[in-house]
């Protein structure tokens, strides 16, 4: 029988400096099969998915939570003096908590869920080489044009109101329309500009950010779910589709299959779904290696 699962807190540095809190989920006393790192949505603290990552830590694995600069614990300042983008998160925050895992844990695999944007930047990252398997959940391109008629132009309006708002607030007030935690104002001008582009992740000069998304080699499970009105299963689709040299494998999920009457775009992580796709997620990461250390 295994032993206790312990939370570790810790302060990983970024590639630039940037203190990243984040907390090690591991049996103690055990080494552990992998690594498994869980990359957070868009406004949302890694406590969040703290139930997620015991489950995957009492299956013997480590887990990995992380907060990007300018949300939860990585907020090091008042919000409206955070300096922070989602190019900054996935080319200086992310890739970073991967090299701290590959050395924390080495000759350890290392596997990504990535939940959302978390799923996304794997397509920035230029470290896709230290990765062994992803799943992603709903993880999207959030171009509006690609969304049903109404809420295209539901989103339309948001991707040209949030600018506004942002520079006037020098942050977003996401908490407010119950989008999550609020923003720093390079997060809110970044992510509104991507969804009004339909490569969606884009450079300033509208170049397209896909190191990752060209060099990953291994296997990605892309789950899409059929109430989720942010990631539809074409988006999703979309996105997965820039993938060069992956092997992706869809998977959809509808909640009455599970017996749920929904699951939405965060019902994934909610522990009634701990026999069902908890277990299936991580099944497949164990399955999916790619390569012998």
């Amino acid at each position: 029988m295994r032993g206790r699962v312990s939370e570790h807190k810790t302060v990983i540095q970024a590639r630039d400096g940037h203190p990243l809190a984040a907390s090690v989920f591991a049996v103690e006393d055990e080494e552990p099969e992998r690594v498994v790192i869980i990359a957070a949505a868009t406004a949302v603290r890694r406590g969040f998915y703290e139930p997620y990552a015991r489950y995957v830590a009492a299956n013997g694995c480590a887990a990995i939570t992380f907060d990007y600069r300018g949300i939860g614990g990585s907020l090091t300042k008042p919000i409206a003096e955070a300096n922070a983008t989602i190019r900054d998160w996935g080319e200086k925050d992310y890739p970073a908590i991967i090299d701290w895992a590959a050395a924390r844990f080495p000759g350890r695999k290392i596997s990504i869920v990535g939940h959302s944007v978390g799923g996304q930047l794997v397509g920035v990252l230029d470290n896709v080489d230290r990765i062994d398997s992803v799943c992603t959940v709903a993880a999207q391109n959030g171009y509006f044009r690609l969304y049903p008629w109404r809420q295209a132009i539901a989103y339309g309006l948001l991707w040209h109101v949030m600018p506004l708002v942002a520079r006037v607030l020098s942050y977003f007030p996401a908490k407010r329309l119950k989008l999550g935690e609020d923003l720093p104002k390079g997060v809110a001008l970044e992510w509104a500009r991507f969804c009004r582009n339909p490569l969606y992740m884009i450079a300033p000069d509208g170049a397209p950010l896909q190191k990752g998304f060209e060099a990953y080699e291994g296997r990605v499970l892309a789950y899409s779910i059929d109430d989720d009105l942010r990631a539809p299963r074409a988006c999703v689709r979309v996105l997965h589709d820039r993938f060069a040299k992956a092997k992706v494998e869809g998977r959809h999920v509808a909640p009455r299959e599970l017996g749920a009457k929904s699951i939405g775009h965060v019902g994934f992580f909610f522990g009634k779904f701990k026999h069902s796709l908890w277990r299936e997620s991580l099944e497949w990461l164990r399955t999916a290696t790619t390569a012998t250390p």
